[in-house]
């Protein structure tokens, strides 16, 4: 007889790379919900049943083939619509204080949790979940399944596990701040740009031209991993709707990306394929001319499930609040392949294509006087500028008899990029006239990135770590050149058509290729049953070359900017001072090569910045609401400086010299809380305080002056509600109902000629269950019509106001 070990386990543990998280059925609301299932096989039915009620539960095809069940319609409790599809089938479910399992009616209720804990023989489960039976390392005469689960999306913005560290594991298992958007709250906000996600996210700031924005985490831009995998680009130009959820770890990441910022890394999980038939469809249209359609469908290509495919597509057209400025319209489509080779071994492929076409925009110019334009007011060259983007990825992972799992990824991504711009070169006079500068721009990017690591427990002391051995590297091949003309006394408010001026003909372009790759490996030690350490380290290469391509072509010439063997430690300490609270503490670092040189002709050492960082994360109502207090400090020391006391310098054109002896210092806290504070209430808030400054610099003017003024703000809040209504309220009037409101609020910024003023604005958000497969929603952005400038621009350019209160109507289905 086969036995079902492990499927004790399953109600813990999320199906690897499915992003499916485990329902704390205990946590399930006893409150009546309406249901729509049609009679069928039962395990069909229990199938939708599950969808419909957000509740997870554990079968066996076999052992339920051929029996049919009479569906359930109606308003009924959780488990009153499970007895109801479940008449005169002999089964029934029982509620543990795991989840729900089936069993016979011929068990009692002590027996089936039993059997639970046992192994679970006596548990069925549904069709459609592949089971490949392996050797048991405990009886060799005994076959264990794989850890499988069902279940429904829980529709939560708790994350329980994060990749981003290259094994699965929950938030209070890392000694550094770490945030989750899900894909649910993507929905939920109705969120279509990266920049608009993470700008959601705690203290993350988007800041840069739209499309090609960057991430301001606590002190710097952010490094990029996409499934844990470091990014040599950013992936601002991506719809946000390929992505399960996208994890921000706030402080230095030396040991996951090695060279970098010491600010944050952010971890992009792309959606993979699923087992089970899934479809959704939306369509929105809103505010100036725009709309979006996309598609998400799902399901296995065999009958065994070990074949899966998943394909996303999006059609996104941006209608422009400002005057005479053209539309954007960009095509995303995505297909995905995961096979299972064997019980053990799981291959996925996947490719990206991307096409737009948009109107480049870097911003108004200001007046002499000072002034910025009208927020509907234009000024660029009104042609359309044109991106296209292919990428690659691919990944593998085997798991071994001893829980030790070997994973392989490779990344490849091609970006093509012809675009137009137009800036002034000095502010405007009272009649809006300045001198014009027009563009054209070529670019090519060709990025690749592979990593492999091995990971699993070992025993030692007698108790269990885990430890974690890997490699990895990225290159980038970068090739761009421009062509600009200057155009005296123009009207560059009102006048787009720069035509008869354009010159394409690029004569020379810049061409860098950039390579790092690094060793790292940590170990999480498992001192005592509360306690646990872990250590870490990375060693880096960095090397970097240059040349010129075109009339005045150079031969490849070696960056200064070089590292070898570069080493950043990671040192963390968690203490579970019980199953709710969780301390933690910190240190890590990260580096900048650098190519400026001393008076001695040498290359200055790498930028080292270092964090410490403390807080406690805490959960609560069976992990339904999570919360994270942090206190950090950051220093980025070795930062290059002019060196007054030398001159004469080869390292640089104007003979200066310079010195690593520059430093900053970031300060703050950060409080957030994510989760279900009920049944019906979802909730993401979060405040960030961030006081950075100067503390040495070649201007004695600068020291204990902020510093990153212009793009970081001291103080951020940012607050997202959901409640769905149910039939407590007016009789049942406001049932299928939901309400959400938002909030983002954040200080000053400002530069030496600009200050942008702190600023809240407000969203909301109406929808309607239509029946349980549609969905109207209604959002509403900038509520109150709030006028501000994104980013404190210059007297040329940069003034980029952000968009005026906008609606969009959505209708989406879900399969």
């Amino acid at each position: 007889m086969l036995q079902i070990k492990p499927l004790a386990l399953a109600l813990h543990l999320m199906i690897l790379g499915s992003g499916g998280l485990y329902l704390n059925t205990a946590y399930a609301s006893p409150a009546l919900k309406t249901y729509h299932v049609d009679a069928g096989s039962l395990s069909n039915v229990l199938t939708k049943f599950a969808q419909q009620s957000g509740t997870a539960i554990i079968v066996d095809a076999n052992k339920i083939k051929g029996i049919q069940s009479v569906g359930v319609q109606g308003q009924y409790s959780v488990e009153q619509g499970f007895a109801e599809l479940l008449k005169g089938t002999n089964y029934h479910v029982v509620k543990t204080t795991q989840g729900y399992i089936l069993r016979a009616d011929s068990l009692s209720e002590t027996q089936a949790t039993g059997a639970l804990a046992a192994g679970g023989q006596d548990i069925v489960e549904l069709e459609k979940i592949s089971l490949y039976a392996r050797n048991s390392k405990q009886n060799s005469d005994v076959a264990e399944l794989p850890i499988i689960q069902l279940q429904a999306d829980d529709q939560s913005y708790v994350a329980k596990q994060v990749s981003i560290g290259k094994i699965n594991q929950s938030l209070k298992e890392i000694p550094q701040s770490v945030s989750v958007i899900k894909k649910q709250q993507i929905e939920d906000q109705g969120f279509n740009t990266m920049a608009d996600t993470l700008n959601q996210a705690t203290g993350v700031i988007a800041y840069g031209y739209s499309g090609s924005e960057n991430y301001q985490v606590r002190f710097a831009d952010a490094n990029v991993q996409v499934n844990g995998v470091p990014q040599a680009n950013n992936i601002s130009n991506e719809d946000p709707a390929l992505y399960e959820q996208i994890e921000i770890l706030r402080g230095p990441s030396g040991l996951l990306t090695g060279s970098g910022n010491p600010s944050g890394s952010i971890n992009f999980v792309r959606k993979r394929p699923v087992a089970d038939t899934s479809a959704s469809f939306a369509l929105s249209a809103g505010s100036w001319g725009s709309y979006r359609s996309e598609f998400d469908v799902s399901d296995q290509l065999d009958q065994e499930g070990r074949l899966r495919a998943r394909l996303i597509g999006i059609r996104d057209h941006k209608g422009k609040f400002r005057n005479d400025e053209k539309d954007d319209d960009k095509t995303t489509l995505y297909a995905a392949v995961d096979y299972d080779l064997t019980e053990r071994a799981t291959f996925g492929l996947a490719t990206t294509y991307i096409q737009q076409e948009y109107i480049n925009f870097w911003g108004l110019p200001q007046f002499l006087d000072g002034r910025v334009p009208d927020r509907k007011d234009f000024a660029g060259y009104n042609k359309l500028s044109k991106l296209e983007q292919k990428q690659i990825a691919a990944d593998f992972s085997y798991h071994f008899d001893n829980q030790w799992i070997a994973k392989a990824a490779y990344n490849y991504n091609r970006i093509n990029h012809n675009n137009y711009g137009t800036y002034a070169s000095e502010g405007m006079d009272v009649n809006g006239r300045t001198t014009a500068n027009v563009g054209y721009i070529e670019q090519e990017y060709t990025n690749t990135s592979f990593d492999i690591n091995l990971s699993g427990p070992v025993q030692l002391w007698g108790r269990e770590h885990q430890l974690l051995l890997g490699y990895n590297q990225w290159k980038s091949d970068s090739l761009s050149g421009a062509r600009y003309v200057k155009i005296p006394d123009w009207d560059i408010l009102h006048h787009h058509d720069y035509s008869a001026y354009i010159d394409s003909n690029i004569l020379n372009s810049g061409n860098s290729l950039t390579q790092q790759s690094g060793i790292y490996a940590s170990a999480k030690l498992k001192v005592l049953d509360p306690l646990t350490v872990i250590i870490g380290g990375r060693w880096s290469d960095y090397r970097m070359k240059e040349r010129t391509v075109g009339q005045n072509a150079t031969p490849w010439q070696k960056s200064d900017a070089q590292a070898k063997g570069e080493f950043t430690p990671y040192l963390g300490i968690v203490w579970d001072i019980n199953p709710q609270f969780t301390w933690y503490a910190s240190y890590a670092d990260s580096f900048v090569p650098q190519s400026q040189q001393n008076f001695e002709a040498k290359t200055l050492d790498p930028r080292i910045g270092w964090q410490i960082e403390t807080g406690v994360k805490a959960d609560f109502l069976d992990g339904a609401l999570t919360t994270n207090a942090a206190i950090f400090q950051i220093r980025d020391k070795n930062r290059s400086m002019l060196d007054p006391d030398h001159v004469g310098c080869a390292g640089s054109a104007t003979g200066e010299c310079y010195r690593a002896a520059g430093e900053v210092q970031s300060r703050g806290i950060e409080l957030e809380i994510v989760g279900k504070p009920t049944d019906q209430f979802n909730l993401s808030a979060s405040y960030t305080y961030n006081d950075i400054k100067t503390l040495s610099d070649s201007d004695p003017e600068n020291v204990g002056r902020r510093f990153g003024a212009d793009a970081i703000p001291k103080q951020m809040f940012k607050l997202w509600t959901l409640y769905k209504f149910d039939e407590r309220y007016l009789n049942g009037a406001l049932h299928g109902f939901d309400a959400g409101f938002g909030v983002q609020a954040q200080s000053n910024t400002y530069n030496t000629t600009t200050t942008r003023p702190g600023f809240s604005t407000f969203s909301m958000r109406i929808g309607y269950e239509i029946n349980p497969y549609w969905q109207a929603s209604l959002q509403v952005n900038n509520l109150l019509d709030k006028s501000y400038l994104t980013y404190p621009g210059n007297a040329n350019f940069y003034n980029i106001y952000a968009a005026p209160r906008n609606v969009m109507l959505t209708l989406r289905a879900k399969y």
